[in-house]
């Protein structure tokens, strides 16, 4: 059975027609490759098939039929379909929340830690999926392929996601899925991770947050053994450097994109962070050199 009145639903402004929506179902043919640049965090339920993902970090995860990946957001991932694959993608613009009275932090609490819990820093958290997700995965994969974009839907579907997570896994499967953003402060280290683009500077990010420029640097540090500026130069030289290679943007385009006022500016970044122009980047510095001569 199709969706009644499909005219009406596809003219609807909550009709999900981007690139990206927050639910997605992609087939992915063996052999193919690809690079993600993750903005937002993402999890992932293979379906069908078998995925190699190596991270920008080179550790890497092997997901087969059955498996769920959580990908944190600023960071990219290189992909090769190692058989033929269908995936279903739930991409997060906000803070993940399980339920209203269960916040990411309460895995973290030292007191759950000290009850047997591991301590991971792995870039990848995998899950099993069980009976549950299962049938909630075929009704949701069936619904999306007769044409169900809405993004109401989408934000229900997630929350349900959300609540079969917390009530059939236990806190130390959650634990370990979700390692890779936990902190003792989930809700700051969250809000940088998804938000830290959007800004320029360090005093950018530590005014939007109502802190000085002290509190914000030292909780920073405490948090992901970095400073800031730091950072955020390595968590943008990602982007820039995905978008060089695997897109045909024009170089402005990027500078733009990036928050960056002139070419020079631009340039100047790329030789500091990548070690190359972004022509040399894009190009390779041999090739460019021989156009040159």
């Amino acid at each position: 059975m199709s969706i009644l009145y499909q005219n009406e639903h596809a003219g609807c402004f909550n009709n999900d027609r981007s690139e990206k929506p927050q639910i997605e179902v992609k087939k992915i043919v063996k052999g193919d490759t690809g690079i993600l640049s993750l903005k937002d965090n993402e999890i992932v339920f293979i379906t069908e098939g078998r995925i190699s993902f190596v991270a920008n970090d080179s550790s890497g995860c092997e997901g087969i039929k059955g498996q769920i990946l959580f990908l944190p957001a600023g960071a990219n991932y290189s992909f090769e379909a190692l058989a033929h694959s269908t995936i279903t993608i739930f991409r997060f613009y906000e803070s993940i929340k399980l339920c209203d009275n269960f916040d990411l932090e309460k895995l973290y609490e030292k007191k759950a830690l000290t009850n047997g819990y591991r301590v991971r820093t792995a870039r990848f958290g995998t899950l099993d999926i069980n009976a549950h997700l299962w049938h909630y995965l075929d009704g949701l994969n069936d619904l999306i392929s007769k044409g169900m974009r809405c993004r109401n839907f989408f934000k229900i579907k997630i929350k349900e996601l959300l609540l079969i997570l917390r009530s059939f896994y236990t806190k130390e499967e959650l634990h370990d899925f979700f390692s890779p953003i936990l902190s003792d402060d989930t809700v700051f280290s969250e809000y940088v991770r998804l938000s830290w683009k959007n800004f320029r500077t360090v005093t950018e990010v530590a005014n939007s947050m109502h802190m000085t420029h002290k509190q914000f640097y030292n909780k920073f540090i405490a948090i992901f053994g970095k400073k800031p500026q730091r950072w955020m130069n390595e968590g943008r030289a990602r982007i820039i450097h995905n978008e060089i290679i695997s897109t045909r943007k024009q170089f402005k385009l990027i500078a733009a994109e990036n928050g960056f006022a002139s070419d020079t500016h631009f340039t100047r970044f790329c030789k500091k962070e990548l070690g190359k122009t972004p022509t040399e980047v894009r190009y390779g510095k041999k090739q460019v050199e021989e156009n040159v001569k």
